[in-house]
């Protein structure tokens, strides 16, 4: 093992040269300020309210703006320049609309000015070589010319040619959508998510790219994670229980648009299975166009993974989980159900796929169903890719100084210092 990562560090220093430019930087980046580590939890599919949270970088821009614009700006400019960094394009769009090319340019000029101010202040946290890799190419020559105009004593002349092309190609919004993601990157040293990424909101698919884009973020699974994991690679019972979740909830439009996985074979079982049935139970979640329909697709997938959980019980008796195969505890004739010892009424008794015989064995329709979304699951490349990316940046758990982040933890729902890794 510890010549594989001899190898790997050879090939990423060749020369004595680049060890010691590369040990310099680190020991350097010691000394610096510890940047912000911003921790969120149980995000469950919700990728617009996460996108705001990552927008106003946790609130902590706007302190930062206070402290470094107090005497320069009112409290109505500030909060200008607040709303620019958190949806530029948006607020960029609003201040220049009929605006004149002089004052469009004179705008373009306030903004800059302004959010060179903020960057060199973040930058702080941070090495150089950290620094460009938060900025896009490319447009890494464009930003240091601006924050280091004042260093290098620069005419106003060179930064009015600077920013003249943009406004020319009416690319000026762009621009300013490209500052404002550098100050919410530079004011997050790295974003951890810790936990449940999908489950009863509206888009996992959206979350996990919003996730993508960050440039330093690490993950720490929670339950509905290893669900997602599972089902990308086929897991019978974890694809019963995101498709289960999914349809409680309504979220078909994660899987069918996000990862383009049909659920067209669920539809026929309950078409075929249920028709007729109630499946009060099974009510989803929020008004639906198709009630009926939908409740008996949650009831037919319920009854699914209930079989396919059991069978996984029976096959791995050391997980001590043989209590939780429902279906086996359930008395038919007198329509009760036994848990944890005691005896309960079921509130439905309607089980046409269900043999007493053998309660855990598939039907052939359910068989066919499960074959169908197997192969759909299997088959998503989107959805692989993602569960590629959650697995590659994600473990049960981290530490950030004194700070042990999971999923549940109390103290994962604050902001905590980072550790001095920002190299």
């Amino acid at each position: 093992m510890a010549a594989t990562h001899l190898q790997i560090l050879a090939k990423r220093f060749p020369s004595v040269t680049a060890v010691l430019a590369e040990l310099a930087n680190l020991e350097a980046v010691l000394t610096l300020p510890v940047p912000t580590v911003h921790v969120v939890s149980d995000v469950h599919g919700e990728d617009v309210k996460l996108r705001q949270v990552v927008n106003n970088a946790s609130g902590s821009l706007r302190p930062l703006f206070e402290q470094l614009f107090a005497g320069r700006l009112d409290g109505e400019a500030i909060e200008q320049l607040l709303t620019l960094t958190y949806y530029p394009r948006e607020t960029w769009a609003v201040m220049v609309r009929g605006a004149s090319p002089d004052r469009r340019r004179e705008l373009l000029h306030w903004v800059a000015g302004h959010a060179v101010i903020a960057i060199r202040d973040l930058a702080r946290h941070y090495s150089l070589k950290y620094v460009a890799r938060i900025i896009p190419d490319p447009y890494d020559a464009v930003f240091r010319e601006l924050v280091f105009a004042d260093e290098l004593a620069r005419q106003p002349a060179f930064l009015d040619r600077l920013l003249a092309p943009f406004l020319r190609a009416e690319r000026d919004g762009e621009l300013v959508g490209l500052i404002s993601h550098v100050i919410r990157h530079l004011a997050v040293g790295e974003l951890v998510v810790a936990g449940d990424l999908g489950d009863r909101g509206p888009r996992i698919d959206r979350v996990i790219d919003l996730i993508a884009e960050q440039p330093n973020v690490a993950i720490t699974w929670g339950n509905h994670d290893a669900s997602w994991i599972a089902a990308s690679l086929g897991h019978p019972a974890a694809i019963a229980t995101v498709v289960r979740l999914s349809l409680r909830y309504q979220r078909l439009a994660q899987l069918e648009d996000g990862y383009g996985i049909s659920l067209e074979p669920v539809a026929r079982l309950a078409r075929d299975a249920y028709a007729g049935d109630p499946a009060e139970c099974f009510r989803v979640k929020g008004d639906a166009d198709d009630d009926l329909a939908l409740a008996r697709m949650q009831k037919a997938i319920a009854i699914l993974q209930f079989k396919l959980e059991g069978q996984l019980f029976e096959r791995r008796p050391e997980w001590q989980l043989a209590h939780r195969a429902l279906l086996r505890r359930i008395d038919p004739a007198a329509g009760t159900v036994e848990i944890d010892g005691a005896r309960y009424p079921l509130r439905d008794t309607r089980f046409p796929t269900v043999d007493w015989a053998d309660p855990c064995k598939l039907s052939a329709a359910e068989a066919r169903c499960l074959a169908a979304l197997v192969a759909g699951f299997t088959g998503s490349r989107p959805l692989a890719a993602q569960m590629a990316f959650v697995v590659s940046h994600g473990q049960m758990s981290l530490r950030r100084d004194l700070c042990a982040i999971f999923l549940a933890s109390a103290a994962c729902r604050s902001t905590t210092p980072a550790s001095r890794s920002r190299s």
